[in-house]
């Protein structure tokens, strides 16, 4: 093993290529990552049972951090590590801004997805990640409060320019929480106490390991605070230039496995 020990990857338009496929070489890299004592885990904002999905498919073992690092768990298990959920009238804060502007957005009450409504957006969001929604009507603010719930994650789906004025506003105005894009026009919400960041530092002290002998790789905004905080943080060439520029090291894109260049350079 070189001085890395741990790999965290984002999982779309980082790890999955654009044909919606892991290539074999990369699944075969990671493997050999694990074989040499080292670790893999993905770190996304796609809900738990989605990406455990995913990872299964492909032969993975290890850790998932999921909703933006706020749910860490086993991927063989499915058994919850740590989990980072909001207060239901914290929630309700959030859900009042959105409506107020007339935004789709959509929630997560213990792995399950609720929308006010199934229209196109939610369709779009549906079969990008496979999951199903359920519609409980509009506004969505009044079926979260009747639950009485934590929920671990906000989405709302806006302008994409909007979308980057919206988050710098809100950082800035409700310390509470964390406002993240994770695609364009995405605005993701979780607690404050949780971040992909956070998520990193959390499995390394599971590991046993520092965080300098981590690397993180990523492409969108949400990406940021892991890139930031690991031993080398990596952007692949698609990543959006924000990403690009914050990086100690830009690879090759998903589709041509920046994941599995950097294994192979960094950690084999």
């Amino acid at each position: 093993m070189d001085k890395y020990k741990l790999v965290v990857s984002d999982f779309d338009d980082t790890l999955l290529r654009n044909d919606m496929t892991v290539s074999a070489a990369t699944v075969t890299a990671i493997k050999k990552l694990e074989n040499s004592g080292g670790y893999f885990a993905i770190c996304t904002g796609r809900m738990f049972q989605s990406i455990r999905r995913e990872a299964l498919k492909l032969g993975l073992k290890g850790y998932i951090m999921s909703y933006q690092g706020a749910l860490i768990s086993d991927i063989e298990t499915g058994k919850t590590i740590l989990d980072t959920p909001m207060k239901c009238e914290d929630v309700l804060k959030i859900c009042k801004v959105f409506e107020s502007i007339g935004a789709y957005y959509q929630t997560y009450i213990d792995d399950t997805l609720y929308v006010p409504e199934i229209n196109e957006k939610t369709n779009y969001y549906t079969s990008l990640c496979n999951v199903e929604a359920i519609d409980v009507g509009a506004p969505l603010s009044n079926f979260i409060a009747s639950t009485g719930k934590p929920a671990i994650k906000l989405l709302a789906m806006t302008d994409p320019e909007f979308a980057k004025k919206f988050i710098v506003e809100y950082n800035k105005k409700e310390p509470d929480f964390l406002f993240n894009i994770s695609k364009p026009g995405f605005i993701e919400v979780i607690s404050r106490k949780a971040s992909k960041g956070i998520a990193v530092k959390s499995l390394c002290n599971i590991l046993g390991i520092n965080i300098s002998e981590s690397i993180a790789i990523g492409d969108s905004l949400n990406d940021l605070p892991m890139i930031e905080v690991a031993g080398l943080g990596v952007a692949v060439a698609n990543a959006v230039e924000e990403v690009k520029s914050k990086a100690d090291v830009v690879t090759a894109s998903n589709d041509d496995d920046g994941v599995r260049r950097i294994i192979e350079e960094y950690c084999l």
